[in-house]
């Protein structure tokens, strides 16, 4: 009779039983960057705090290319069993809006389980270019509609985005100049060959302290540690304007709920350790986390929904 018992619990356990013993053995965190980058040194700290947290080796795994796709879509149709895991940022939200034929569905086939961290975008210009202040770079750019050119990593990419929000928001139209990659236009940006880039604090921060290009605002609620000096748009005269970059841990969809709620907890745990702000700080992050499983899946929503509108007023088609 206990055989039959023992024999009958086991078939009865369903997934909240699995999400018990997770993780079963290391986990795999992928990245969907080449090694080296921002994202990579994110996921490579929330790698280490996982391991501790979960009592299991959590290994990165780079993936890059076709602008996150490759990465992201092995998660997506990964085991949903929490053992494979994603890191990534804002290019989640832009995918609706971006491509018409996608091998996943980023709403259907991915939960975000809890934000990372975030990171302001900073104003930077060449350090030939006359403006000194966010108010004297708006002043030219409206004398000159069309005439300034700006860098970014790439049509669709975060920087450029994020730039054309920043552009409709202080009301100026510059000229686009595509580049692939954060690195060699930041590259050119400081030689000289062109005048503007809106792009992360981790991105620009290096060059910036080298004096080899100059930060004329950044895009915090309040000024960050790693550049104090620079003043925020907001108090340049652009009221009560915030924008941040984000990274986010995502997993698939039809993971149990369990196993999501654990692997949040243990992520906060371990990001707001003063060890991982120690490190954050060195590439002007923050530690983010989100309160609930459900929080997280509405600041998800939210940033579809607006950056599918910043897509729109581009122009940009779907590919």
């Amino acid at each position: 009779m206990n055989r039959i018992a023992l024999v009958a619990s086991l078939f009865a356990c369903t997934s909240p039983c699995w999400a018990q013993t997770f993780p079963t053995g290391p986990l795999t965190l992928i990245v969907p960057f080449a090694p080296g980058g921002g994202t990579d040194f994110i996921g490579r700290v929330l790698s280490e705090q996982l391991t501790t947290q979960l009592g299991q080796r959590v290994i990165v795994d780079n993936r890059g290319g076709a602008g996150t796709v490759i990465g992201t879509n092995a998660v997506a149709k990964a085991k949903p069993d929490g053992q494979t895991m994603l890191v990534n940022g804002a290019s989640m939200a832009f995918f609706p809006a971006l491509f018409k034929d996608l091998p996943f569905d980023p709403a259907k086939d991915l939960r975000i389980v809890t934000l990372v961290s975030e990171q302001p975008y900073v104003l930077t210009v060449t350090q030939s270019f006359a403006p000194k202040t966010v108010k004297d770079f708006i002043a030219l750019a409206k004398a000159r509609p069309g005439e300034i050119s700006y860098v970014s990593a790439g049509i669709g990419s975060g920087t450029h985005l994020a730039s054309e929000l920043l552009w409709q928001a202080l009301g100026v139209k510059l000229l686009h100049i595509p580049y692939k990659g954060t690195a060699p236009a930041v590259a050119d940006l400081a030689a000289g060959y062109v005048q503007v880039m809106y792009t992360t604090a981790a991105g620009a921060t290096g060059m910036i302290k080298s004096g080899r290009i100059r930060a004329l605002g950044v895009s915090s609620a309040k000024r960050i540690s790693s550049m104090p000096q620079v003043p925020t748009i907001a108090e340049s005269g652009v009221k009560n304007f915030k924008q941040v970059s984000w990274i986010a841990l995502f997993v698939p969809s039809a993971t149990p709920q369990a196993t999501q709620e654990k692997l949040r907890s243990a992520a906060v745990a371990g990001l707001s350790s003063a060890d991982v702000k120690a490190k954050f700080e060195t590439q002007g992050l923050e530690p983010a986390s989100s309160a609930s499983l459900d929080e997280a899946q509405r600041f998800y929503q939210k940033e579809a929904v607006r950056w599918a509108g910043v897509i729109k007023a581009t122009g940009i088609k779907p590919q």
